[in-house]
């Protein structure tokens, strides 16, 4: 079966040039199958087409056949008992050192809750801080709002200017030490 993520051989086979050689690891995997024997019948003629014209991939196709002819030239060699069998062993134990994954769960509630709690701080507040604005916008005015019956009562800025000038309350007006 064709893994879907590997581009398809029997496609390749058939490319333009200037496909093939933005792809050249599709020509490889052509030639690789040519010389496994997987492509269909359509796709080795276009392919041995292609080979009679092309010195270039005649060149590769031999470098290929000659590293398949040096794999099978090496010695096979079968894997020993006690290797086999500590292997085995060493996956048991690990499997059972491994915690159960519903071990996991008191974590990933408490992490949860966490998370939660800490959304509904910062929402909480957020919209603490939207609904007070009016409210601190008034107290910011409030100097003004208690003495608007003094400021009513003067009836132009002339006669602040000539209480500034007697410097009548310039103690009040002094920054405390």
């Amino acid at each position: 079966m064709h893994d879907p993520q590997q581009p398809n051989p029997q496609d390749a086979a058939s490319q333009s040039p200037t496909e093939r050689s933005e792809n050249p690891d599709a020509e490889e995997q052509v030639l690789v199958a040519y010389l496994d024997g997987e492509l269909d019948t359509e796709a080795a003629t276009q392919l041995e087409s292609r080979l009679s014209r092309d010195a270039e991939l005649r060149g590769r196709l031999r470098e290929l056949q000659q590293t398949w002819d040096m794999l099978d030239a090496l010695p096979q060699t079968q894997p020993n008992e006690s290797f086999v069998e500590s292997t085995i062993e060493m996956m048991v134990t690990s499997a059972q050192t491994v915690r159960p994954r519903w071990h996991r769960w008191p974590i990933r509630i408490a992490l949860g809750v966490c998370a939660f709690g800490l959304t509904a701080l910062v929402a909480f507040q957020t919209v603490r801080q939207i609904q007070s604005q009016p409210y601190r916008e008034f107290v910011r005015d409030m100097d003004f709002i208690e003495n608007v019956d003094t400021y009513v009562a003067v009836r132009d800025i002339e006669f602040l200017e000539q209480l500034y000038e007697a410097a009548i309350f310039t103690e009040d007006l002094a920054e405390p030490p």
